[in-house]
């Protein structure tokens, strides 16, 4: 790691077998209203540099970013180890959801119209409360 305080910059370096590049540019973006991030990588390293937009850039930045990605790579294996789980339960969700059967003919119509004037119908009206 190096800082250039004469450009007020952060420069970090994190080896590229510990860390997957979606960890990376995630914990990049959480900094990105407060800092300009540019985003290298040389063949075993990814290299971040962090420049603050307006002051200082803060004392515990690097440790932030550290803590960030950790997370975010953390996430990302949740993710990757639990979205079959997520994917099935949405499915049962939405496949609990349809309708087997739409009415057909005359009947469907006039239940159409019946539930849009319940829906429609005033609740001062409907309940007598005027």
């Amino acid at each position: 790691m190096s800082t250039n305080t004469e450009k007020n910059t952060l420069i970090l370096t994190f080896n590229k077998d510990l860390y997957p590049k979606e960890a990376m540019i995630k914990a990049a973006y959480r900094f990105i209203v407060d800092c300009y991030v540019y985003l290298n990588q040389t063949a075993a390293d990814y290299v971040i540099e962090i420049t603050a937009k307006e002051t200082a850039l803060p004392e515990n930045l690097a440790n932030e970013f550290r803590n960030e990605l950790l997370a975010q790579t953390v996430r990302l294996q949740v993710y990757k180890q639990t979205h079959v789980i997520r994917e099935l339960l949405m499915a049962r969700a939405m496949a609990s959801t349809i309708i087997s059967e739409p009415p057909t003919g005359e009947s469907a119509a006039t239940e159409a119209d019946a539930d849009l004037n319940e829906i429609t119908k005033d609740w001062f009206e409907k309940y007598g409360q005027k």
